[in-house]
């Protein structure tokens, strides 16, 4: 009977033990997350300040297709979504 319990309290002491390892590792996990999502927030900051700064950028990175095409599509999603507003302010006058 000795032995069942021996058995019985070693697997035990190992599923506690197991359990303690994945709650640890989902907490660095989780952390992880946490500062890479800090870090699209500071990709987004730069990149609308980049956009907000445009003419000047344009003396920086000189001819930049990449920067060009990015704004050029900035550009083009803010013409949509003035649209979009508009065509809802002209709904709400009707």
């Amino acid at each position: 009977m000795s032995d069942w319990k021996d058995t019985a309290k070693a697997l035990g002491n190992t599923a506690i033990k197991k359990v303690g390892e994945v709650a640890e590792t989902t907490a660095v996990k989780a952390q992880i997350l946490k500062k890479k999502n800090g870090m699209k927030d500071v990709y987004a900051k730069i990149g609308e300040y980049l956009y907000a700064n445009k003419d000047s950028v344009a003396d920086v990175f000189g001819d930049d297709k990449t920067l060009a095409d990015l704004f050029e599509a900035l550009d083009t999603l803010n013409t949509e979504i003035n649209d979009l507003n508009n065509q809802l302010e002209i709904g709400k006058a009707e």
